[in-house]
């Protein structure tokens, strides 16, 4: 269940309500989408908060820049994190723990930004794997920047090499 930002049950008569067409009108759909995901477990009592809103808005914002990046044959300092972003999304969200596999989206950006490039395969395996949960900018990405032809929906999931889990050094 999903409470208000005071914390209690949403309820007009309380005037604590959200509006969802106010949230995809200011900040989007996509927005909206991840933003309830990652909320937390879905089994779990969740207050609203605006300002987390606007996180999720950002994160889908550096999510558009990072595709801005050089886009190369290989980056083999993001192989790593991205094979473990391949795992991890595809266990949680079989086990519908969608807030940690937004969560480990998260970490694969961070990680991009860090070394600011990305390569072919990281780039399309990404917006395959943020594809469920915010559908609309990862096609515009595929189609207007990545300038493939094949709807994300259509493609293959991307599958995890277990040679590129194992850390070497922590």
């Amino acid at each position: 269940m999903i409470l208000g930002p005071d914390h209690k049950k949403m309820s007009k008569s309380i005037g604590n309500v959200i509006n969802p067409d106010d949230i995809i009108d200011e900040f989007g759909a996509d927005t909206l989408r991840v933003y309830e995901m990652f909320m937390g477990p879905l089994t779990a009592e969740k207050s609203w908060s605006n300002e987390s809103v606007s996180g999720i808005k950002r994160f889908l914002d550096r999510v558009f820049r990072m595709y801005q990046f050089e886009i190369v044959d290989e980056v083999e300092e993001l192989n790593n994190v991205y094979h473990q972003t391949i795992k991890k999304v595809t266990e949680d969200i079989e086990n519908l723990n969608f807030n940690t596999a937004i969560s480990q989206l998260m970490i694969f950006v961070n990680d991009a930004y860090q070394v600011k490039k990305i390569s072919h395969e990281q780039a399309r395996g990404f917006i395959k794997l943020l594809n469920p949960f915010a559908p609309h900018i990862t096609e515009e990405i595929n189609k207007v920047v990545l300038n493939v032809k094949e709807d994300l929906i259509y493609s293959t999931w991307p599958i995890y090499d277990e040679k590129y889990l194992e850390v070497s050094e922590i």
